[in-house]
């Protein structure tokens, strides 16, 4: 009779140890995600920042510009 409750804490032992590591799994996958994500948002707010920039804005009226004289001066 002994062996067997010796069994049984061991077993119940092993089974907290395998939840707290499961839990600790997830949380670091949690954590990988969230920083994935972050550096994602980053990215992208960077490219529009660069996109819809002045810069870009100029760039573009004066490509218009362009194109519109040239197809002015093709009629």
């Amino acid at each position: 009779m002994n062996m067997g409750g010796l069994e049984r804490q061991l077993m119940s032992s092993f089974k907290d140890m395998e939840t707290k590591e499961k839990e600790k799994e997830q949380k670091a996958v949690a954590q990988s995600l969230t920083k994935e994500q972050a550096a994602h948002e980053e990215k992208i707010k960077k490219s529009w920042a660069i996109k819809f920039g002045p810069k870009f804005r100029k760039n573009k009226k004066t490509k218009r510009k362009m194109a519109k004289a040239s197809r002015k001066t093709n009629r």
